[in-house]
């Protein structure tokens, strides 16, 4: 997104640009219509997420389970900056993932031709949390979309506030799309967690490989995966750095605002789209994530 602004004249913009607040349901609509118009490239992908709490951080939730448990933070807490910048904190979650996924977990299908067993098992995990058995919950995934109204429908659930939808544009945030399997980066990251001082694991990953299992729920939310390569910073942190850095005016993400009091609007606009909890979660496990503390997408 280039220098985006709102087409409401009454949509306020605070955080550098990057949180727009609509006053209605109609205006947020048509919010998230212009941003998808806003996104760069020759084929640009804009990306969504729903949150039903505004407060919440862009982040995983094995993130916020770490969180949590080590240090007793809430999914809308900013880890404090001498914890989070030190070595001793980005060993211990890097490891938490590393002891999860690779010692405790491995995929059933590893050696499947073609397909990437362990991609598979992390996004059967997201969409199946209660198969999730161990103390930290979660993967190194973040959920997205490609479809703003499967977006809404996360950022209303269960909402008592004001919920925000992110937009982000994918073509902003250059070569992040995934080359390797997630098997050698869960490799790489083990050898840089072994040296005396941990390497940075790297800007945010985009996981869509092929080709891949089909996957109900997965297909009918148009589901897209964003590695937290970084444990103990949010994705809006990372990207927010990567805009600074290259001072070339491209805007990667926008967290707009839906509004309290708009949630009986909102149900009713969703029934009419046919975005519905049976359609979304298909399958008799569990029907909605309540084990997890966001939504998606």
């Amino acid at each position: 997104m280039k220098n985006p602004k709102p087409s409401c004249p009454v949509t306020k913009v605070n955080d550098r640009g990057h949180t727009w607040l609509p006053c209605s349901f109609p205006d947020f609509l048509q919010e998230l219509d212009h941003l998808a118009t806003l996104c760069t490239g020759t084929s640009p992908l804009p990306l969504y997420r729903g949150q039903a709490d505004r407060t919440w951080m862009l982040e995983s939730t094995l993130a916020r389970s770490c969180k949590k448990f080590i240090l007793g933070l809430d999914p809308s807490d900013q880890i404090g900056q001498r914890v989070q910048e030190s070595v001793d904190y980005h060993r211990v979650v890097l490891n938490i993932l590393l002891l999860k996924f690779g010692v405790i977990m491995r995929p059933p299908n590893e050696n499947d031709a073609g397909h990437d067993a362990w991609h598979e098992l992390m996004r059967d995990l997201q969409q199946y949390p209660k198969r999730d058995h161990h103390h930290f919950q979660g993967t190194f995934y973040l959920d997205w979309t490609r479809s703003p109204d499967v977006a809404i429908f996360f950022t209303n659930l269960d909402r008592r506030g004001d919920g925000a939808l992110w937009v982000c544009d994918a073509g902003a945030t250059g070569q992040t799309l995934q080359e390797k399997q997630v098997g050698e980066i869960l490799n790489l990251m083990n050898q840089r967690c072994n040296k005396l001082y941990p390497d940075p694991p790297g800007c945010p990953l985009f996981f869509h490989p092929e080709p891949q299992t089909p996957n109900q729920r997965a297909l009918r939310q148009q589901a897209e995966y964003v590695a937290q390569m970084d444990l103990r910073y949010d994705l809006a942190r990372v990207w927010s750095s990567q805009e600074t850095d290259r001072s070339t005016g491209d805007q990667i993400y926008v967290k707009l605002i839906l509004p309290n009091g708009t949630q009986q609007e909102c149900s009713s606009y969703l029934m009419r789209k046919g975005m519905t909890e049976s359609w979304l979660f298909p399958g008799k496990d569990d029907l909605r994530p309540t084990s997890r503390v966001d939504g998606t997408r």
